[in-house]
């Protein structure tokens, strides 16, 4: 008798595998991929969400995000720091909208609101929409101004040249009523 896987016309007899080497090998092969796991796991949640571009062109810079930081608690409506006190913004009111007397009733309820407010006066043009117009340094001062007529964020402006009255005298925010101010339609 030939001993087998001699003759290659002979079918070899498969070696006989130990089964606990079997299991050890596999048991082994969980415990490297559990490892592996939760090594990324946890490499993965400290990780930035984004990292910090800054496009040239547009000069603007990305802001790296933190997963593990709480969720902010306050975020502001908006770039603009927060204005003045009324007290300490000088308001002129100017009727633009062809309405008799609603520069004075505007100027007075600026006045109850607590704004410093200068004698009212005339546009020199009539205005279609209202604008609230504000000085250097005073943007946040204006959109406090028309929030409190009821005015969109929109009809805040930097202060025109021309200006649009005939002397802003010491006046750092002005109202120019125009034909759309809800009192104007009246």
């Amino acid at each position: 008798m030939s001993t087998p896987g001699a003759n290659p016309m002979e079918p070899a007899t498969p070696e006989r595998v130990d089964p606990d080497r079997q299991r050890l090998v596999g048991v082994l092969i969980i415990v490297v991929a559990v490892v592996i796991g939760v090594v990324l796991l946890f490499r993965g949640l400290s990780a930035p969400e984004t990292t910090a571009v800054q496009d040239p062109a547009a000069d603007v810079t990305a802001t790296t995000v933190d997963r593990d930081a709480p969720p902010p608690t306050d975020v502001a409506q908006s770039t603009v720091p927060e204005g003045p006190a009324p007290g300490d913004v000088t308001v002129l009111v100017a009727n633009g909208s062809g309405v008799t007397g609603l520069a004075g009733q505007t100027s007075a309820t600026l006045e109850a609101d607590g704004y410093q407010v200068l004698s009212p006066t005339d546009a020199l043009t009539t205005a279609p929409v209202t604008r609230v117009y504000f000085t250097e340094n005073f943007e946040a001062a204006a959109r406090s101004v028309a929030e409190a007529l009821g005015l969109p964020a929109s009809a805040v402006v930097p202060l025109a040249t021309p200006s649009p009255v005939a002397d802003i005298a010491t006046a750092e925010v002005v109202v120019v009523l125009g034909a759309d101010f809800p009192a104007a339609g009246e």
